[in-house]
């Protein structure tokens, strides 16, 4: 984690929660079922039970009794063919989610953590956008709060994107915001993951 992170988190003003004990991340963990990733335990002990941040757009990194419930509400659903989730926060566009696809574990106990079209939570609105939950708050919030600043931000947005990719999480390429365009199926979201080999 790059401890500018939440130096530009207090510039922004974002709303944060705070700090949590291990005991709740324990309870969190046997309601689904799951571990949580190494990354993402460390936040939450360290900075706080979530965040809001707009910046024209927004991020929402979900407390952890919301990230329980809407886990569980979304693999709940009869025709979510995507079981092995958490649901960990959203944007501020058309309720887009962000998830960890725990159906790979890295082997330092990482997820990879995937995008969720909305509405297409039954069919082929995936992509899979950084190898773990460290990577994926050094590009995005980085992305909404230091892009949203420049006044060339519509021309620059994707070359932007890519040279956060380039320094922060190398072993995903990811080129355009435009995610409608590269999103996937289950199986081809699966295939992506379990081919990639990542540590």
């Amino acid at each position: 984690m790059k401890d500018n992170l939440i130096k530009i988190l207090t510039n922004e003003r974002a709303v944060m929660g705070p700090a949590v004990t291990k005991e709740r991340l324990a309870r969190a963990e046997a309601d689904l079922g799951c571990p949580l990733p190494p990354s993402y335990r460390r936040w939450f002990l360290a900075h706080g039970d979530g965040f809001e941040l707009s910046a024209g757009n927004s991020l929402r990194l979900s407390s952890l009794e919301d990230t329980v419930a809407i886990t569980k509400e979304v693999r709940g659903r009869s025709y979510c063919p995507l079981k092995d989730l958490i649901v960990f926060g959203g944007t501020g566009v058309d309720a887009e989610l962000w998830a960890f696809y725990t159906g790979k574990t890295m082997s330092n106990g990482e997820y990879p953590v995937i995008w969720i079209t909305p509405g297409s939570i039954d069919s082929n609105g995936y992509v899979w956008t950084n190898t773990n939950f460290d990577t994926f708050l050094n590009v995005w919030i980085r992305d909404l709060t230091l892009l949203n600043s420049n006044p060339f931000r519509f021309v620059l947005g994707d070359w932007f994107l890519r040279c956060l990719y380039l320094r922060y999480d190398t072993k995903r390429k990811i080129r355009s915001h435009d995610f409608y365009r590269t999103a996937a199926t289950v199986d081809i979201l699966r295939t992506q993951i379990d081919s990639f080999k990542i540590s």
